[in-house]
């Protein structure tokens, strides 16, 4: 059994330069995050088609035995000259655990080590976490039923791909945000703030991928506190306060934006039972993902900030 296991990554990679890589990161006691790169072209499905890279949840001690198996394999790892290779490449395999580092390097078809079985395990691994990332498609014959006006303008699940949701909070004298991702879970982050050693604002650019369970739970949250309902309060914004903007498009390009005032007034009873409640709620999946790219994320771009 797992424990206290601060990271694990698997990678892969032969002489055509195919690579892929797998790492687990902790999520609480009992469940683990993995995430497959698959940049490469590495990992391939049961129709020989190349898969994507993606993200899903399992439980620590389902992921256990599988690399307790991984480990037993490892060891078990043989030369023989005699053994002929049909993969013809050469494989990169790292493992490093807590209390054990793992580093194998093998050209199969020069030294003859037999790692089909590891490789095997590994890449039916993928092929399995593979599908469970995937939402169960929707029957042709499945009437879609909407709960609620948002979920009519979204659509089903397999019309939301073409989606595109934002949120923006940017203030051009005091920076912000701009959060935008899309219904294939597609992410971009703006973040702007001010760099007082620089003496000016300073931008960094984020762009990720996140989940089916992440990208869910976004929708999930604008639809239950369906948006296209909400009914903001109409005034007058004080000098140098933030406009806040929320906006989605669905898959026949029909818009609808949402737009408040950052700044308010109200008493904790007011609020819950205040229009801005629910406008906060339903913003609050994208306003995470600046915080996954602020803490968890490298910069794809960053420098002095113009605003527009």
């Amino acid at each position: 059994m797992l424990k206290n296991f601060s990271r694990i990554k698997i990678s892969g990679g032969c002489e055509v330069f195919a690579e892929g890589s797998i790492s687990f990161v902790p999520l609480d006691h009992d469940k683990a995050m993995v995430q497959v790169e698959n940049s490469g072209n590495y990992f391939y499905d049961e129709h020989s088609e190349p898969i994507p890279s993606f993200e899903v949840k399992v439980l620590t001690e389902q992921l256990s035995i599988f690399i307790d198996n991984w480990i037993k394999l490892i060891d078990s790892v043989k030369k023989n000259t005699e053994y002929l290779n049909t993969r013809n490449a050469v494989v990169l395999f790292d493992l490093s655990l807590q209390e054990r580092d793992v580093q194998l390097s093998f050209s199969e078809n020069q030294d003859g080590f037999q790692l089909d079985p590891l490789i095997n395990a590994i890449e039916e691994f993928v092929t399995t976490c593979h599908k469970k990332s995937k939402p169960p498609p929707l029957s042709s014959d499945t009437l879609f039923t909407p709960k609620n006006l948002t979920e009519e303008f979204l659509g089903s699940l397999e019309k939301r791909e073409k989606a595109v949701l934002q949120y923006n909070n940017m203030n051009g004298l005091h920076g912000g945000s701009v959060i935008v991702v899309t219904g294939l879970g597609n992410v971009m982050v703006q973040l702007v703030s001010p760099d007082d050693e620089k003496n000016k604002m300073w931008e960094k650019r984020y762009s990720f991928d996140v989940s089916p369970e992440q990208l869910e739970e976004i929708f999930i949250e604008i639809i239950n506190n369906d948006v296209l309902t909400i009914q903001m309060e109409d005034r007058t914004g004080v000098p140098d306060e933030t406009r806040i903007h929320f906006s989605m498009t669905n898959e026949n390009n029909d818009f609808f934006k949402l737009d408040t005032w950052e700044r308010m007034s109200l008493s904790p009873d007011e609020y819950q039972n205040n229009p801005r409640a629910k406008f906060d709620k339903a913003c609050l999946g994208l306003k995470r993902l600046a915080h996954i790219a602020r803490t968890e994320k490298k910069p794809v771009q960053e420098g002095p900030y113009s605003h527009p």
